[in-house]
């Protein structure tokens, strides 16, 4: 799957990174955090990041050891041929569920926000086919779009933050009013915004400088934090207690209470640039699944599988399968995936790649 003669740069690396997190989990996180923890919810999103740079510490040291494997092609040695094909097989299963979900939300968005009357199998035919030429092309062209993504989309940030301007700071006093148990049950809330940086499992080992990939990991965890805190506070102290309740995108919310005298309805084209940082949600772990497919079958299956997935998804919009419930429903079986997948395992993988290296260098001493 990878152009072997093909390295990612320090900033496609953090840029590719930083995209495939900023994405779905931007525009509900602050409506997500109050339901859960009130206007302390930014607390949870340091946390949420303190714990994703841990996560991110052990990937990075565990790949160390092979740094020009993945880690599907790390699977079947540490775990076995069939115990390392069945884990193998889920995680090509879990990057296919986040990727098949990020294009149904982005085609909801737009249908509910932009075409109300359009019908999504239309809407869907429409982001097929950039999703369909960039994903083709593999990693080089990934990593580029990730960086044309940053560059184009970043005057969305001084937008954001003109809705500051008549803030009522005082929404978020005081810290922690109903104590730090609250701010904990929201923490892996935030796993579905933070979702990303298990990407690192594939991209370390066409990092150009490898002894930089912590720092890389590190500054997208960061960026990211810093643009989740800055929605979510704006949110608090712009938008009543009701609205953060009932709201269910808050941060378009936001962007409505924007006026500029020549223009109208700015949301309508905020949401319609954003479809360009939701295809980084989508096309980074469509890739990942046609890696770990590859892997799976020894051999490249890129072409004959990238347009089957892509006419499954369009025939799926053919069903009444896009709207709020299913979306809502699908979004927590994400979160709930993400905190295994990315959370969970990366610590058991470590741990286990500690105890194994040491039994094999143990049985070398022996020998």
């Amino acid at each position: 799957m990878f152009n072997k003669k093909f390295s990612l740069s320090f900033s496609q690396y953090v840029f590719l990174i930083y995209k495939t997190q900023i994405g779905v989990g931007v525009l509900t996180l602050p409506h997500d955090l109050f339901v859960i923890s009130g206007s302390d919810g930014w607390i949870a999103i340091i946390i949420g990041w303190m714990i994703s740079t841990i996560v991110s510490f052990l990937i990075i040291n565990t790949l160390e050891k092979n740094p020009d494997e993945t880690l599907f092609d790390l699977l079947p040695r540490y775990f076995g041929k069939w115990l390392g094909k069945i884990i193998l097989v889920c995680w090509i299963l879990y990057a296919l569920f986040a990727a098949s979900y990020s294009f149904m939300y982005t085609v909801y968005l737009i249908k509910v926000w932009v075409l109300p009357n359009t019908n999504p199998v239309l809407i869907g035919l429409l982001f097929i086919i950039p999703i369909y030429q960039i994903t083709r092309l593999g990693l080089p062209m990934i990593s580029r779009y990730a960086e044309f993504t940053f560059l184009i989309t970043i005057w969305m940030y001084p937008i954001i933050l003109i809705t500051a301007q008549e803030g009522i700071w005082l929404n978020l006093m005081p810290i922690a009013r109903d104590g730090f148990l609250p701010i904990l049950k929201s923490t892996p809330v935030t796993a579905l915004s933070f979702l990303g940086f298990e990407m690192a499992f594939v991209l370390y080992p066409r990092l150009q400088n490898k002894k930089k990939a912590f720092k890389g990991i590190l500054l997208a965890n960061t960026m990211t934090a810093i643009v989740l805190i800055m929605v979510t506070v704006l949110s608090y102290i712009r938008l009543s207690e009701t609205e953060l309740a009932f709201a269910v995108w808050p941060t378009l919310d936001l962007i409505k209470l924007v006026h500029f005298p020549f223009l109208e309805r700015l949301e309508i084209i905020f949401i319609s640039a954003y479809i360009i940082i939701l295809f980084m949600s989508v096309i980074p772990y469509l890739h990942m699944a046609l890696i770990g497919s590859s892997n799976l079958f020894q051999r490249s299956i890129k072409k004959p599988l990238l347009p089957v997935i892509l006419t499954i998804w369009v025939g799926g919009l053919f069903f009444p399968i896009i709207g709020f419930q299913p979306v809502i429903s699908i979004k927590k079986m994400l979160s709930t995936s993400g905190l295994i997948f990315a959370f969970l395992f990366p610590v058991v993988f470590w741990i286990y790649s500690k105890v194994f290296l040491a039994i094999c260098k143990k049985g070398q001493v022996k020998g």
